[in-house]
């Protein structure tokens, strides 16, 4: 079964501390020797990018001492994160190339600050775009894609990162909400019908009165017409960027949520009070992508927290349900947190993972995809620790991602 591990260079920085090429030596050597070939490599961390931009603010931790993370979010170890002199990305590539492995430009383009005290360089310089409430109160990490400067922009990022030469792009349309926004922002993110209370600003509403001859404020947020249109935004979207990527000859992923109705637990959707999915909460109908064949790989995150927040029967059954979604178009991926928020030891992570590995299995997927891979490394496994001996779950990945892995056979 395939195994993917995202990277977040930042994360792995804080981890270990290590820098430079040498550091995505040390990352990519682990992933490859766990049998490891795919491998999402994080080209914007919120505000900031993590590869030498041209269209965003590359990050740096400390700009002028003021920083941009909010206090306590790892404050020291992101203030010495400095990418102005060295581009990760383009090592990603280069060195993944020289190992036989897949990387790819891993892009959340749906979030304009990741738990920051600042947006995108877009966000804040074009307040025109940002998403809107039927109150008229704006949200500046979120922005409209009825706006051709945010489809643009976007569009001219996955140009940017394409250049690099990735063995594939992964579009994120997962991280969304972030509860830093929130202390300052409209609290609630979805109404009771679970419908987003976005889409009011003037830009969609223009679009919808010249398709529809009617002004949204007169309709319920949740009326059928006025969800699937702000939901067309988003595929027309999709439409441009398939065929940039596919053009580019690269295969195009998508990092999504379920389109099961469920009220989310994640800490930064704290928001969300009522329960939702992903075409109502965030207008992305990942599903209808699939089927006209604009992705060729959906990566369905199961929500969880800690790693144990899920069990296998649960895989299995959003696996089960996300294919016949897709009605045998793409592959489907089953995506996870690594996050171990109770200190179990590292055998019980082992047995889970390879657990859930098997409900995603029978559930039809391909493979699994591991988000936060950092914690792979650090769960029972500190760096030198164990006697040199590997201590933490690689050794299990690696047994789940060899051709003869037959599941567990519960």
């Amino acid at each position: 079964m395939r195994v993917d591990v995202t990277v977040s260079h930042g994360d792995w920085f804080n981890s270990w501390g290590s820098w430079g090429r040498p550091s995505v030596e040390r990352i990519l050597d682990q992933v490859q020797q766990a049998g490891i070939t795919r491998v999402p490599w994080r080209t914007m961390f919120g505000a900031r990018a993590q590869y030498h931009s041209k269209l965003e603010d590359v990050y740096w931790g400390s700009e002028n001492g003021t920083g941009i993370d909010r206090p306590g979010n790892e404050g020291s170890a992101r203030r010495a994160y400095d990418l102005r002199q060295w581009d990760p990305l383009r090592d990603a590539v280069d060195i993944g190339r020289q190992r036989g492995l897949k990387i790819g430009a891993w892009f959340p383009l749906f979030e304009e600050s990741h738990f920051q005290l600042d947006v995108s360089r877009l966000a804040r310089t074009n307040p025109d775009c940002w998403a809107q409430t039927r109150e008229g109160k704006a949200r500046r990490s979120k922005l409209s894609f009825a706006h051709p400067a945010v489809r643009a922009h976007k569009l001219a990022m996955i140009r940017e990162q394409l250049a690099y030469d990735p063995d594939f792009v992964m579009l994120d349309f997962y991280r969304e909400t972030q509860e830093w926004e929130f202390r300052h922002l409209p609290s609630v993110e979805v109404d009771p019908s679970g419908v987003s209370v976005y889409g009011y600003e003037p830009m969609m509403r223009e679009a919808f009165r010249n398709r529809h001859g009617a002004d949204p404020m007169n309709l319920r947020n949740d009326d059928p017409v006025w969800v699937d249109f702000r939901v067309s935004q988003i595929t027309d979207f999709m439409r441009e960027a398939a065929a940039l990527v596919h053009g580019a000859g690269k295969k195009l992923s998508v990092r999504v949520r379920s389109l099961k109705s469920m009220a989310l637990p994640m800490p930064w959707w704290e928001a969300e009070r009522y329960p939702t999915d992903s075409r109502r909460g965030s207008f992305v109908d990942w599903a209808e992508w699939a089927r006209l064949g604009l992705v060729d790989d959906v990566v369905l995150f199961m929500d969880n927290w800690d790693l144990f927040d899920i069990d296998a029967p649960r895989v299995w059954r959003e696996a089960l349900d996300a294919r016949e979604r897709m009605q045998g178009h793409g592959d489907l991926t089953i995506g996870m947190f690594v996050f171990d928020m109770h200190a179990r030891p590292a055998h019980e992570a082992a047995v889970w993972i390879e657990a859930l590995a098997d409900g995603a299995k029978r559930g039809g997927a391909k493979g699994i995809c591991l988000l936060e891979s950092n914690n792979v490394h650090a769960w029972g496994a500190g760096i030198g620790g164990g006697g040199r001996k590997e201590i933490g779950l690689w050794s299990t990945l690696k047994r789940i991602a060899a051709p003869d892995w037959a599941g567990v056979h519960i």
